[in-house]
């Protein structure tokens, strides 16, 4: 007889985004920053 026994993934818990990003980002131009370069990462 198989083991049923039930599994659960950890829960995902992703790290704080780190506060200096948007800092180092402030100087770029926001049209850098489109779908189009999110859905390429």
């Amino acid at each position: 007889m198989a083991n049923t026994t039930s599994f659960e993934p950890p829960a995902f818990n992703p790290k704080a985004r780190d506060p200096r990003l948007a800092h180092w980002l402030k100087d770029y131009r926001p049209e850098l920053f489109s779908e189009r370069l999110y859905q390429s990462v």
